[in-house]
């Protein structure tokens, strides 16, 4: 993965929009770095986040597979360009994942790469027959490598960090978001990296206790969310 471009002074940026709010009109060279990151503290107070959406990223995704990008795509705050299976063709086989629970069983593992071998072979012979290749494509795997770039302002980031950083999250989604948070520590401001969390390390409780969620280890640490039918119901003795 790879940072290609941000906002410049990102939290200088921030300082400035907040200052707007105030009707100051301040110039980025008036503003000092102790000034900045006090300003991002007092932001992270508030619920008031609209200066983070003036900060933007620009990230180069690379190597995952497309049933990664299927869901990494969700976040609609954020937009996408992906390589297309239509002008980039695979030829002669392709780079695919193996989950961990296939690639550590010999026998699952013989099964998951005969199928691999023999998607690459009929899709070549397809190209072979003339057919096109947003027509082939349609016979290759969903775990085929592929490449993604992802522009996303900083508001975005967090609550994508608050979804996809928590343990029930996809194993490569949380991988991919601990990357960020990385690159944003050492290339752009460690405080702006520090703050990419999962949703429960910012309100002190969990929030996936769905029917459809995973159990994680942190909900020994902290408490579900209140139960929204009790919030619902006094809600309705107030109307």
């Amino acid at each position: 993965m790879e940072l290609i471009t941000h906002t410049p002074e990102p939290l200088k940026v921030m300082a400035w929009v907040k200052g707007l709010i105030e009707g100051k009109h301040m110039n980025l060279s008036e503003i000092s770095d102790n000034f900045a990151e006090e300003e991002f503290i007092d932001s992270l107070r508030s619920a008031i986040y609209a200066s983070f959406e003036f900060v933007h990223f620009v990230f180069d995704v690379t190597d995952v597979p497309r049933a990664f990008t299927h869901q990494f795509v969700r976040t609609r705050a954020a937009a996408y360009m992906q390589e297309s299976l239509r002008f980039s063709t695979r030829k002669g086989g392709f780079e695919f994942e193996t989950g961990p629970s296939v690639s550590n069983d010999p026998a699952k593992l013989a099964i998951y790469n005969d199928l691999m071998a023999s998607s690459a072979s009929a899709y070549d012979a397809l190209l072979k027959m003339g057919a096109n290749t947003e027509d082939a494509r349609g016979i290759l795997p969903i775990n085929i490598l592929t490449s993604i770039s992802q522009s996303i302002t900083y508001r975005s980031l967090i609550n994508v960090a608050e979804q996809r950083l928590c343990r029930q999250a996809q194993g490569l989604h949380q991988e991919v978001l601990k990357e960020m948070k990385k690159l944003l520590s050492e290339k752009v401001h460690p405080m702006l990296g520090a703050y990419l969390a999962p949703s429960c390390s910012h309100t002190g409780f969990c929030s996936w206790g769905g029917r459809l969620d995973r159990p994680c280890s942190l909900q020994k640490i902290y408490p579900m969310k209140p139960d929204p039918l009790a919030f619902i119901e006094k809600e309705k003795e107030l109307l």
